[in-house]
């Protein structure tokens, strides 16, 4: 347990911050947009020659607002080489003990530092108001842009009962369809992508936002990014962007696309979830894919891996959509020969 010490200067870091952002909202000419996704809406407010407005575009659902809007979360979004050296002098053990309570929804703060990208997060669910701080942003990488303020979105969905899945959606014309789930690397995004190009449908294919309804589970769009290894031949309607001055195909091997909603039909907003789909690459053995049990460490682990934050209300709801659901793991033979079969037996399940 933390001691009152600790406890005292966590209450402290808080207030230092919660009056940064004060100071920031009065001083600066801020430019504010509402951004939603599902149950999940909250408004980011950025400097008017802010680079990150790119970044926002990544966003399925965003507008331009005059200011921000009454009991919604409030993210201020800001290059500030002060804040940055400030947050930088301060003993490790508070920084530690901070990031530390914020595993647990109890203690109604997020809180990050990243001394390696110069990085700070933070927000108060009191006061729902929150910090995305760089020394530089566009020296961000490139996660940063294409999934930007995921931890901020996992915490809100939270709030709302709902929860930030690491998982792709492939769905039918009727708007139902299957999450699949895995680590980085298992096959979400090539088998996304292999679906959708026979006129499938998808809410994403990195994160989505998963709800727990009386009427079943649903799946909502957040980001508009598409995540593919450039071999890959897309239709029309996916143009290739850079927005942070170097490609994601640095982290991950990946080119990313934005997918135009006015152009490009294949995404929907929302999605009735049918089933969990686990997705394991393997190598060299006789079937091209293999049907096993799904266990609840394959489903949820790499969601929570990713952002471990509020952990123990993130477990409650991930486990409660897992048992929710149908669900089996489907072990895949590296190959064309291997998509091609998960590819039909999506295909014959959405029938």
């Amino acid at each position: 347990m933390a001691s009152s010490k600790l406890i005292n200067e966590c209450k402290l870091l808080m207030k230092w911050l919660d009056d940064e952002i004060e100071t920031l909202v009065s001083v600066q000419s801020l430019r504010f947009f509402l951004i939603k996704a599902g149950s999940v809406a909250f408004c980011v407010g950025l400097t008017k020659d802010s680079g990150y407005h790119d970044a926002l575009e990544a966003f399925i659902s965003v507008e331009s607002v005059e200011e921000p809007v009454d009991d919604l979360p409030l993210l201020i979004v800001f290059d500030d080489p002060r804040l940055i050296h400030d947050c930088a002098g301060l003993s490790s053990q508070m920084l530690t003990d901070a990031q530390e309570r914020s595993k647990l929804s109890n203690n109604q703060m997020l809180f990050n530092w990243d001394p390696q990208r110069r990085l700070v997060r933070y927000f108060n669910a009191q006061s729902r108001k929150g910090l995305f701080v760089a020394e530089e942003l566009a020296a961000l990488p490139s996660w940063e842009w294409f999934s930007p303020l995921k931890e901020f979105v996992h915490i809100w969905a939270l709030e709302k009962g709902a929860w930030l899945a690491h998982a792709a959606t492939v769905g039918n014309s009727s708007g139902s369809g299957l999450l699949l789930v895995g680590p980085g690397g298992s096959g979400k995004s090539t088998t996304c992508a292999q679906m959708i190009q026979s006129c499938y449908k998808t809410c994403g294919d990195d994160y989505v936002l998963l709800s727990y309804e009386a009427n079943g589970v649903f799946a909502h769009a957040i980001y508009r990014t598409f995540k593919l290894m450039p071999r890959f031949n897309l239709q029309e309607g996916m143009a290739g962007v850079k927005t942070s001055g170097q490609a994601d195909v640095l982290e991950t091997g990946k080119s990313v696309y934005f997918l135009k909603n006015a152009e490009f039909d294949s995404v929907i907003p929302k999605m009735f979830i049918t089933e969990i789909i686990g997705l394991r690459l393997v190598e060299g053995f006789g079937n091209s894919i293999q049907f096993k049990a799904l266990g609840y460490t394959h489903f949820a682990m790499s969601s929570h891996g990713q952002i471990p934050v509020w952990l123990d209300k993130s477990l409650a709801v991930s486990r409660a959509i897992f048992e929710r659901l149908p669900c089996q793991l489907i072990e895949v033979k590296r190959d064309r020969e291997g998509l091609e079969a998960v590819s039909a037996y999506i295909q014959e399940s959405l029938a």
